[in-house]
């Protein structure tokens, strides 16, 4: 059975957006695991770029890299169980608010993606702001690899 707990930092594709969350954790189950594995195979097989679904159980934060590894540094976090660690980690990593939030699919990897709710003054929503380019999109890839050996589609 898969159920592995993963915390990562994520990058907004506009690099002038601010007050964005910097972080997201998510725990991979048996069941999305299968669910990603079998888009992948449907991804690879229809000869597709990629497929996506909605996911609303990741944790997008404002949470730092060095605040994360402040905690994963602590011998209680490495002697503790995932669950526990999990919990370490959610305390210190408040949820930031986000829309649309989806994993897309490709053939050897998956993204995590959302929408930032609220963002600096810097990326006010206004009027044609993603026609410009202006899109404060989140992101987080993760290949199979990283996963070996139960990701392999």
């Amino acid at each position: 059975m898969t159920n592995k707990f993963i915390v990562s930092t994520v990058v907004c594709i506009n690099d002038f957006a601010s007050d964005v969350p910097q972080s997201v954790s998510l725990r991979i189950d048996t069941m999305l695991e299968q669910r990603i594995r079998k888009l992948a195979t449907y991804v690879k097989k229809n000869d597709l770029q990629l497929t996506e679904f909605y996911f609303y159980d990741a944790n997008w934060s404002f949470c730092g890299e060095d605040e994360i590894q402040e905690i994963t540094d602590q011998d209680e976090y490495k002697h503790s169980d995932s669950t526990r660690q999990e919990a370490m980690l959610r305390e210190v990593m408040p949820s930031a608010r986000t829309e649309c939030p989806v994993i897309r699919v490709m053939k050897d990897s998956f993204q995590l993606s959302a929408l930032p709710r609220h963002c600096g003054d810097d990326m006010t929503l206004k009027e044609g702001a993603n026609k410009r380019g202006n899109s404060s999109r989140l992101t987080q890839s993760f290949h199979f690899f990283m996963f070996e050996p139960f990701f392999l589609p």
